[in-house]
């Protein structure tokens, strides 16, 4: 009895480990590729990052990768069916597989990317006030016939915009780009400056009313600021010849009034040149004049002394002839 519960038991323990060894090989969603959406990025008035197509859209398409995982126990994965299945209850199934034709993914070939074909319906069967959220499922049929899951992947993440929603994202989009293109460009014209703030105020309200869900408005403002900007450009674009032409104008008038000043100042420069010489032949005379009247001094002094000579003499010769008379001795007095 004892031998005969071992045997049973192992014949279970092999079974098991044989239908473990023979599990079938899985699959991997890899990516999803949404084709042309009419946005895809962060989304202020839902606060998350989105996919966006417009609604009442037809022939939409979303490639959507699946790899067979990379350590299959056994060969053969069998993609029966790759399903988008969206909240509002409609699924999207990528055409060219079925139970009866899967797609076979294998160590060769272990990756293939199917495209699924969806429309999306009008906002009022899938509200554009609210992200919705869909299901990628892959499936897969083995030899028997009998369907199992390799994968279900939950998202949230789609948006659909209305008309006005989906113009008013494309005129913000054409701001940012234009604005962008600019950076740094020097405004020289007050009218393209005005224009450009003006723009700003423009996209700012746009921005207000997009956050509110007011999107018509929303469209209004942020196409008037496309318009304010490009006439912005326009204006800058005309004023910048004409500013040109002034600054050319401006210089060559400089120019001129530099020439006629240095004309001016060489002839100033002439006229202290010849006072110069003036100046100089002045000095020449004045030193004659001076020489003339050295020599007229010079020759006063000399009479001067002549004089005082003469002077001294004929005083010396008086008080000579005084002194002689005083002296002289008197003739003897005749006898009577």
């Amino acid at each position: 009895m004892r031998k005969k519960i071992a045997i049973l038991l192992s014949f279970v323990l092999t079974m098991a480990i044989s239908m473990g060894m023979i599990s079938p090989a899985q699959a991997d969603t890899v990516s999803i590729t949404w084709m042309n959406p009419v946005f895809q990025g962060t989304d202020s008035f839902y606060g998350a990052s989105v996919v966006a197509y417009e609604a009442d859209s037809t022939g939409n398409e979303l490639i959507v990768t699946v790899d067979q995982d990379p350590n299959p126990l056994t060969g053969i994965t069998n993609v029966s069916a790759v399903i988008l299945n969206f909240d509002w209850g409609k699924n999207w199934t990528a055409s060219g597989i079925s139970t009866t034709s899967p797609k076979r993914l294998n160590s060769t070939f272990p990756t293939f990317s199917f495209t699924i074909t969806f429309d999306v319906p009008t906002t009022a069967t899938a509200t554009n006030l609210a992200l919705h959220q869909y299901r990628i499922i892959v499936e897969q049929v083995n030899a028997t016939g009998f369907k199992s899951t390799l994968d279900n992947d939950l998202y949230t993440n789609f948006a659909v915009y209305s008309a006005d929603q989906k113009a008013a994202m494309s005129s913000a989009d054409n701001y940012n780009s234009t604005v962008a293109a600019y950076t740094g460009y020097s405004w020289t014209s007050a009218e393209a400056i005005s224009l450009q703030a003006q723009a700003a105020l423009e996209d700012s309200k746009g921005d207000d009313y997009y956050d509110r869900g007011d999107f018509a408005n929303a469209k209004t403002s942020y196409a008037t600021a496309v318009s304010k900007f490009e006439a912005a450009i326009a204006a800058q674009d005309e004023w910048g010849p004409t500013y040109q032409q002034v600054l050319l104008n401006n210089t060559k008038a400089a120019l001129i009034s530099a020439e006629a000043n240095l004309k001016i100042a060489e002839a100033a420069q002439t006229e202290a040149d010849a006072a110069v010489i003036e100046a100089n032949a002045a000095m020449v005379t004045a030193n004659a004049t001076k020489v003339q009247a050295d020599a007229a001094l010079t020759n006063a002094y000399g009479w001067y002394f002549i004089g005082i000579g003469f002077a001294i003499g004929w005083t010396l010769m008086g008080i000579g002839v005084v002194i002689y008379t005083l002296r002289k001795p008197k003739p003897p007095t005749p006898s009577a």
